[in-house]
């Protein structure tokens, strides 16, 4: 068995996962990549224990001997390391914290690991992959399609299906010797048809450290395994990025080692290097205590010691010369401009489109571009009655390196759709193309293919930082044989407050529209201090908590309270997958990022769907969180064992609202017909302590024509603002929420066990139907929630209150949240 190695196979997070290990003592977990497996660490794992540590090795989901469920979308980051922490848990549950180390994207989800869950690892050795932050403003594909092209590697394997029937008419085993082979220092195309560019009755020649047994191992598993698994890790990149949105701007805190070869292609991406070597990588990963870089075999230079394969753009501009771009690192993975060069055609060799070599190179033959770049700034208005480009010329600036009048090109009309929209626009950005010509600019977009030419006026404007900044690029102006340098820029929609006419006074709370994680959110805010977040259900809005606004406002706090996605005045994005805890979430880190950038942590009120929000946020982001107030909705551990809504409809049938919830559509039409104003005052005055049912067809069970009751604490006004609104937006935004359960469920896995850290205060009414859900009085009142959120200070149960507590008993709940908050300060 492999010099002693043990294999088993463990249930983990639904699936069955094959492990290797050996040794007794301290658990080392080893995370492999791809196209790799549990046997990529076959040395590693025979070394460590036989010092006395605990080798685990298992082939991740989709590879090897472990289970490759069908769906692409049961492969996020969030799934993956969900197995590993269930692996911990199920063989290793004597040790709190275990020693981690990580290859390509096992280095990945190495760093997924330590981001998710810290108090799970004791140090971090990870191979090859840096660590860098989500760029919050560009898809990784996006970004890397426009970098490297169609033919790039992860690019390709985006298609289901489309590079497998490629590798299959390969044979695996040529496959795998190309990979474990490759050793250039740069990209890696695979154009279609073309595989990796070798003949394939050219034999490889393997190195010393691959023998043709062990090359045979991965064959004989891929063979039967495909490559289907492995690449649906690459499947999700977009999509993990959509669900690290909570994580913006978070640090990796643990310590760490990285390793890698100076020949490694991922050492060689644009960046990388300067990330590396020059503090980038130390601020994100502060507890990094070495970042080795072990050299391999001698690599191309270039002159002027410019590295043109790794932190240089080069792109042949016509048929004579090649223009030369030095980039330095930016934390969205690209770089902003230094200095260029124009070096003749015939010196340059090309090699799969690209420039790989410089020879011959001079220094005085080198025309140098003498002129400082102009550096344009572009902002746009989101306000939906004036849609506009407002460009910002910085050319004195950037020679003088000293603060200058800015002056402003004059407002562009964007071109709208018939709802309204920018067209072309992708996760609020347009990208423009901008050379300078004297006194007037060219703008191009390349999504809808219109060029406009600009004339310069005077104006002020606001300069955004070099990190807004995409891409370089270069383009002709048509004025001359020459060409100029161009920066294609990403647009920020720039939220603007209303006007004072514009705001709906409501006691002087102030309303505006925020970009965040993709969308534009309406946020209701007054108040100077330290933020409360204020975060609301269903069916409710910023609304529900008007009271609380004003109340904490007026006692020095900053009260804040967006509609959440999906309400109201807030985006709601058509697909019901873009409604997980984690987008949700993200939409909060993102708020607090853009308009409390200056408290680290804040103070958190939820209700309802809020209160389960607020759960998450502090389980996921404690560092956030000074403290919580959360209402109605309990905090409970994952049950690994069977999906929520597979439960709630073993315990109430078909007919409980959250059952019937999850048909896109379905209640939505029996809404349509009940009317917006009756089904609001449902809601709002349901008041029986047990479960809600909405039988098909038959509604509330309520006639009709019997109209409801207001109770004292719900005006017609405060109803009609309600109903204005979900007249206006519909409900399916937030019966959204109830369609993720199960898929929460399911990304939640990471965090099986896990305690909630942060102090907090329950409320709950006696007569809320979530009280009376079977379980949950003894939960709370036996210690059930101070078992899994430690730092419960309170739970308090208001006798004769129904589900919409913080309306009801506005001036108790204020007292209760201003109290406890106060001990914070």
């Amino acid at each position: 068995m492999d010099d002693g190695i043990e294999h088993r196979t463990v249930q983990v997070n639904g699936i069955n996962m094959h492990v290797a290990e050996k040794g007794q003592g301290p658990v080392i977990l080893f995370i492999h990549g791809f196209p790799e497996l549990w046997y990529s660490w076959r040395h590693q794992i025979l070394a460590l224990a036989s010092l006395g540590y605990r080798a685990v090795a298992p082939d991740m989901r989709g590879y090897g001997d472990t289970d490759a469920p069908i769906s692409p979308s049961t492969y996020t980051c969030l799934n993956l390391v969900g197995d590993l922490i269930a692996l911990l848990d199920a063989i290793a549950a004597d040790q709190d914290k275990v020693f981690v180390v990580g290859h390509d994207w096992g280095a990945l989800i190495a760093w997924y690991l330590c981001l998710f869950r810290p108090d799970r690892v004791k140090a971090l050795v990870n191979l090859s992959v840096a660590y860098n932050r989500r760029n919050p403003r560009r898809k990784p594909i996006e970004s890397l399609r426009s970098l490297y092209g169609d033919d790039y590697y992860m690019c390709r394997f985006q298609e289901p299906g489309e590079v497998e029937a490629e590798f299959a008419a390969m044979g695996t085993e040529r496959v795998m010797k190309e990979f474990l082979t490759y050793r250039i220092p740069g990209p890696l195309y695979l154009p279609k048809g073309k595989g990796f560019g070798h003949p394939l009755d050219v034999p490889i020649e393997l190195p010393s450290w691959l023998s043709d047994e062990e090359a045979k191992y991965y064959t004989t598993k891929f063979d039967k395994s495909g490559f289907t698994g492995g690449m649906n890790y690459y499947r999700n990149i977009d999509r993990n990025w959509e669900l690290m949105a909570p994580w913006d701007g978070a640090e990796i805190n643990v310590p760490v080692k990285f390793i890698v070869g100076d020949v490694d292609l991922a050492y060689h991406m644009p960046g990388v290097k300067d990330y590396i070597n020059t503090g980038g990588f130390k601020k994100d990963v502060p507890l990094l205590e070495e970042a080795v870089v072990m050299e391999g075999i001698k690599r191309n230079e270039c002159k002027e010691n410019w590295d043109c394969l790794s932190l240089c753009a080069l792109y042949c501009v016509d048929s004579e010369r090649v223009t030369l771009v030095k980039q330095c690192n930016s934390r969205s993975g690209f770089g902003y401009l230094l200095k260029a060069s124009i070096f003749p055609r015939d010196k340059c060799i090309r090699k799969r489109g690209k420039i790989t070599e410089l020879k011959d190179i001079k220094d005085d033959s080198v025309p140098k571009i003498a002129k400082a770049f102009t550096v344009l700034t572009i902002t746009v208005s989101p306000s939906s009655s004036s849609k506009f480009i407002q460009i910002v010329d910085h050319e004195a600036a950037a020679a003088s390196n000293t603060k200058t009048t800015k002056r402003r090109v004059q407002r562009i009309p964007l071109p709208l759709d018939a709802a309204g929209k920018v067209v072309g626009s992708s996760n609020g950005f347009l990208c423009f193309e901008l050379v300078r010509e004297e006194n007037k600019f060219l703008l191009w977009n390349p999504l809808i293919k219109e060029c406009k030419i600009v004339p310069n006026v005077q104006h002020s404007g606001k300069m955004l930082d070099l990190d807004h900044f995409e891409f370089i690029g270069f383009g002709h102006d048509g004025s001359s044989d020459d060409y100029k340098i161009i920066r294609i820029c990403a647009v920020e929609l720039v939220p603007e407050l209303q006007t004072l006419e514009e705001r709906e006074m409501d006691g002087g709370i102030e309303h505006r529209t925020v970009l965040v994680n993709g969308i534009n959110m309406h946020v209701a805010e007054k108040g100077q201090g330290p933020v409360i977040l204020f975060i609301h259900g269903f069916p409710e809005l910023w609304y529900s908590w008007r009271h609380q606004i004003l109340a904490l406002a007026s006692l020095g706090y900053r009260a804040v309270a967006p509609d959440m996605r999906g309400y109201g005045d807030t985006d709601s994005p058509s697909s019901p997958s873009t409604y997980t805890c984690l987008h949700v979430v993200g939409d909060l880190i993102a708020l607090l990022d853009a308009i409390a950038a200056d408290q680290d942590k804040v103070f958190v009120v939820g209700h309802d769907w809020g209160a389960q929000i607020a759960w998450y946020l502090c389980l996921i982001r404690p560092d956030r969180v000074k403290a919580l107030v959360n209402m109605s909705v309990v905090y409970n551990r994952r049950n690994r064992k069977r999906k929520p809504i597979e439960s709630l409809r073993a315990l109430y049938g078909d007919d409980y609202y959250m059952c019937r919830f999850q048909e896109p559509g379905e209640v939505e039409a029996e809404f349509a017909a009940m009317g917006t104003d009756r089904v609001i005052k449902e809601f709002l005055t349901y008041r029986i302590p047990g479960p809600l049912y909405l039988p098909k067809g038959k509604g509330f069970g309520h006639p009709l024509d019997v109209p409801i009751e207001l109770p004292s604490w719900l005006s017609d006004e405060e109803v009609k603002y309600y109903t204005t609104k979900f007249d206006k937006s519909g409900f399916t935004g937030g019966m959204n929420y109830y369609r993720n359960i199960d898929r929460n469920w399911e990304l939640m896995a990471v965090w099986d066990g896990a305690e909630i850290k942060v102090p907090v205060k329950f409320i709950v009414g006696d007569v809320d139907l979530t009280y009376n859900v079977p379980g949950v009085k003894d939960f709370i009142n036996r210690g059930g929630l101070k078992e899994v959120v430690p730092l419960l200070e309170e739970a308090v149960v208001i006798e004769g209150v129904g589900h919409f507590i913080n309306q009801e008993k506005p001036e108790e709940i204020n007292n209760h949240i201003y109290n406890f908050f106060n001990n914070f300060l």
